[in-house]
């Protein structure tokens, strides 16, 4: 069963639509949560997409909740039954023989993803990669591919694009945290099945193609990376889930590094005040558990 979240991005929809129907191993149903679009997303899917009503179960929410509430509500779901769950966004879709590679290397202990490839030229990752206990970040399949000894990249996964996990771990581990709205609820879900021993990898034989995410940002002489956004949103919400995902599962050490990493970044890299002030701010809401305050962001 496939798990799509979106919001007012018909065609992008549409297309991940399509391609998850066209998988050379079929999915009996998939389940799109609709974050409270206004671009007539049901009706436009509806008209395009033959047996909408056997193959699509259309969730729409009252509000937006953002990612982060639509995988919530579409796990919620999915996870009624006994069954695999395929995950992913409106704007990503997946190769064709994407989920049966990733079925031959899962289990109900597993948490695999594919490569994350652009939708533009398929070459370049998305999403850049560093492998485990290194310090080489990999911005190209080949580069990753050559660098492995064989199809699978453990430890590493890019939830949440592609991901597929049993219904099973749902109910060992319990449902995505929604109050994060978007950025981190990913990387917390994931943190939690590691600690729950759960087997993390990605197939490196199967791919899954999304717009190239915005590239880290060098800082500290070279040693490390940030990503920088324009969205104040978006930076809020990764500053005050990043702090509490390292507050949850690293300790007060490294929430206070990172922290020493806002600074210098919006003090040196990149210098901005307001958001220096931002970032602070959310991370003080992330070390109170404060999720209150991304209702001020949404219009």
């Amino acid at each position: 069963m496939a798990v799509v979240v979106t919001f007012n991005r018909k065609e992008l929809l549409l297309r991940c639509v399509k391609n998850i129907i066209a998988q050379t191993y079929k999915v009996k149903k998939i389940v799109v949560v609709d974050n409270a679009s206004t671009d007539g997303s049901e009706k436009y899917i509806e008209q395009n997409i033959q047996d909408f009503q056997s193959i699509i179960q259309w969730v729409r929410l009252k509000t937006n909740q953002g990612g982060a509430g639509g995988f919530y509500e579409g796990m919620k779901e999915a996870a009624k039954s006994d069954n695999y769950l395929w995950l992913m966004d409106d704007d990503g879709f997946p190769e064709s023989n994407c989920l049966k590679n990733l079925l031959l290397k899962c289990d109900k202990n597993s948490f695999v993803g594919p490569v994350v490839l652009s939708d533009k030229d398929k070459y370049r990752l998305s999403f850049t990669i560093r492998k485990p206990g290194t310090r080489k970040v990999y911005k190209d399949y080949k580069d990753l591919k050559e660098s492995s000894e064989n199809s699978m990249l453990e430890g590493i996964v890019i939830p949440f694009n592609g991901v597929l996990l049993h219904s099973d771990l749902i109910k060992r581990f319990g449902l995505p945290r929604k109050e994060y709205f978007i950025w981190g609820d990913d990387m917390e879900f994931m943190w939690r099945l590691k600690r729950g021993h759960v087997k993390i990898s990605t197939n490196l034989n199967s791919f899954f193609y999304h717009p190239i995410s915005a590239q880290s940002e060098k800082m500290f002489f070279g040693l490390l990376y940030f990503n920088n956004t324009n969205s104040d949103l978006k930076l809020y919400c990764m500053a005050r889930n990043t702090t509490k995902n390292l507050l949850d599962y690293r300790g007060g050490i490294f929430v206070l590094l990172y922290l020493m990493k806002l600074i210098w970044f919006f003090s040196f890299t990149t210098p901005d005040i307001r958001k220096l002030k931002l970032t602070l701010l959310a991370s003080y809401h992330g070390l109170t558990a404060n999720f209150a305050y991304t209702k001020k962001f949404i219009r």
